[in-house]
């Protein structure tokens, strides 16, 4: 009996040490991840600096070296004219019939023209898209507005219509459909399309499915654009000619780059650089990586005519990149360089998954210590997370990549890099956990689970670069920082941008010059 009731004390103590000890850890976790917030040097630097501690170079010390330094989004409103009349009637007018198809199918939406009084003149949008939205062309074409399906769903549609018509400003309303999938939010757009006098001769009528936007589209609506110095739409496109400051300003085109002349002159290589901040990025326009691969490819090929444009926009992602394809493809690129990631995986597949995170895995979340101990195990099972991957970005580019093959253009995507963990101390390795949690929407996810799922993206990217026969360039396994480089966890200090174009230069090099010489 004795031994019996030993056996049982022994086991009450054991469990309420382990209680004890597993509180302890728990109430450290927590301490400690306050501790690095309120002490880390890096964090309190980030906290001071802003932008200019991410995007200055260290000295000695890890001092950001920011004398002489000025914030390139630092706003001189005054000098950027914005033009009402650039919209996506302007651009719709712009294109042939068959650009007019793509730009819907790439935008997912389905495209009506109206003349003034509601009588259709023209529906785009491939069948797959329409079949999404729920609208079918053929109920669409060739009828009155008030005949249609979007009559019936829409009921102050045609007053929209004839109001657009009449004032010349893009005007839009919001409706529900009740699919088989659900109730289904949509929006309807309308743009004025004029001709060459300025006189409205149509509307057309964008119609997109709002539901379920990713967190970038969200953030994009909550940011009101429509007096923006810098911003067309946010996240997608800057205006046409905008300057902050002497650092920063836009070009005839929209991008962070000197005016592009179009038609493309004779005898000019032309490299699109396409991506979000991780290609846009650089204290002024000249020091950004693809200013720097211009000068280095420059130097390789004397006497040839190269040019490569930053193309890159603040929060792009994917999903972005394919609905602006015709936007490059206008350029008339010779060469395009694709480098994106972060946005997809830090406000797509997190903000998703911290959302599902249930069973098991939610006990484990819910717990600093083994969140941290075992944050592997919180990433959705490897189905599910192959499906999220593909649908949220590979097909994204895989359509894209296929619009570009189609136009006989070259498509190099570039493996996405992130600081090395082996070259960071651990107050560095601190500071990026604190990065992920406070700037990139990490929720339960660790800087270490994020450079692992950064290994999942780049495999599957240079598989689909091997199905689809395009160019895979392994940037991220030949590029190695730690804090020097890195300003975050993803972006790169001007030592890194540079050493960012020559890796990619070194790279290009051989292949461009079997087309040069």
């Amino acid at each position: 009996m004795r031994t019996a009731e030993k056996r049982i004390a022994y086991a009450v103590f054991t469990v309420l040490w382990l209680s004890a000890g597993a509180i302890g850890l728990e109430v450290y976790a927590r301490w400690r991840q306050r501790h690095i917030e309120e002490t880390n040097p890096f964090v309190l630097a980030a906290q001071k600096g802003g932008p200019l501690w991410q995007h200055a170079d260290l000295d000695a010390n890890n001092q950001p070296v920011v004398e002489g330094l000025e914030n390139p989004f630092a706003a001189h409103t005054g000098e950027t004219a914005i033009n009402d009349d650039d919209h996506l009637g302007t651009q719709i007018a712009s294109l042939n019939e068959a650009d007019r198809e793509l730009f819907a199918t790439l935008r997912e939406m389905v495209i009506a023209i109206y003349d003034p009084s509601g009588a259709n003149l023209a529906v785009y949008g491939g069948p797959d898209i329409s079949g999404r939205l729920g609208i079918k062309k053929e109920e669409i074409a060739g009828k009155p507005f008030i005949d249609s399906p979007l009559g019936g769903e829409i009921k102050d549609g045609l007053e929209l219509i004839r109001r657009v018509a009449q004032s010349g400003i893009p005007d839009g309303t919001a409706f529900t459909v009740a699919l088989p999938q659900g109730p289904t939010s949509f929006e309807l757009n309308a743009y004025p399309v004029k001709d060459a006098s300025g006189t409205v001769q149509a509307v057309a009528c964008a119609i997109s499915n709002v539901t379920g936007l990713s967190l970038t589209e969200v953030m994009a609506r909550q940011k009101n654009a429509s007096n923006d110095r810098m911003w067309k739409s946010p996240f997608f496109e800057y205006r046409k000619n905008a300057r902050l400051s002497d650092k920063w300003r836009t070009n005839n085109a929209g991008f962070r780059d000197r005016d592009i002349e179009i038609p493309k002159p004779r005898g000019l290589f032309r490299i699109l650089c396409i991506g979000g901040s991780t290609t846009e990025e650089g204290l002024s326009n000249e020091t950004t990586y693809p200013k720097f691969l211009e000068q280095a490819l420059r130097e390789a090929f004397p006497g040839q005519h190269i040019e490569a444009i930053n193309c890159g926009v603040v929060g792009l992602d994917s999903l972005g990149e394919r609905r602006r394809t015709l936007d490059y493809v206008q350029l008339q690129p010779d060469l395009i360089l694709e480098y994106g990631a972060v946005n997809d995986i830090c406000h797509g597949y997190f903000p998703k998954w911290n959302t599902e995170i249930a069973g098991w895995r939610a006990w484990l979340a819910h717990s600093v210590f083994l969140a941290s101990l075992a944050n592997a195990l919180l990433l959705p099972d490897r189905e599910v997370l192959e499906a999220d991957m593909e649908q949220i970005t590979f097909r994204n580019l895989r359509t894209m990549a296929g619009v570009f093959k189609e136009r006989g253009i070259p498509v190099v995507f570039c493996s996405f890099a992130c600081p090395s963990t082996k070259l960071l101390n651990r107050s560095e390795r601190d500071y990026m956990e604190w990065n992920l949690r406070s700037a990139w929407q990490g929720g339960h996810y660790t800087f270490a689970t994020y450079c692992r799922l950064l290994k999942i993206y780049n495999a599957k990217l240079k598989a689909l670069c091997e199905e689809q026969g395009l160019i895979y360039l392994p940037f991220a396994e030949r590029f190695h920082g730690g804090i020097a480089i890195f300003g975050d966890i993803t972006h790169m200090r001007p030592k890194g941008v540079k050493q960012k174009a020559q890796a990619i230069a070194e790279w290009l090099i051989p292949y461009l010059r079997e087309r040069l010489m």
